[in-house]
């Protein structure tokens, strides 16, 4: 396999990380199953979930791009599905950002505010509010 070169995403969410001076590491590579995850927050973070909700391998940060869905949908591929079920069986507190979250997160108040909502860092942060529903795919227009 090549060495992972990180989406324009995963380093925006990276960024935002690392303003929230959350120690992580990119394209951690799990020994015992060989996945590569995204991002790695360790559990022991000042700044992680109480104890009861921290997951001893730490939290597994996946930044999931349109290949990582069905063409037209939110719906994960079936790998993606596959990779989110072992590194949840493996002990990782998995957090999926699906890109059409980070592109709306503006309107949350920010990337940094959304990823804190999105670890539930703020126990008493509200949820976010919906989206719009995902657009129905349009085939391309016939050539004349």
């Amino acid at each position: 396999a090549g060495e992972a070169r990180p989406s324009q995403t995963q380093r925006l969410v990276a960024r935002s990380l690392r303003n929230l001076h959350l120690p992580f590491r990119e394209e951690a590579c799990d020994a015992a199953s060989g996945y590569s995850v995204d991002l790695l927050l360790d559990a022991r973070s000042p700044l992680a979930p109480p104890p009861a909700k921290a997951a001893p391998a730490g939290w597994a940060i996946e930044v999931d791009g349109p290949p990582h869905f069905l063409l037209g949908s939110r719906t994960a591929t079936g790998s993606t599905a596959l990779k989110r079920r072992h590194l949840t069986a493996l002990g990782y507190h998995l957090v999926s950002i699906p890109y059409w979250e980070c592109d709306a997160a503006p309107q949350w108040g920010g990337r940094e505010a959304y990823l804190v909502r999105k670890l539930q860092l703020q126990r008493d942060a509200p949820p976010l509010p919906p989206l719009p529903p995902w657009p129905r795919h349009r085939k391309p227009p016939r050539p004349p």
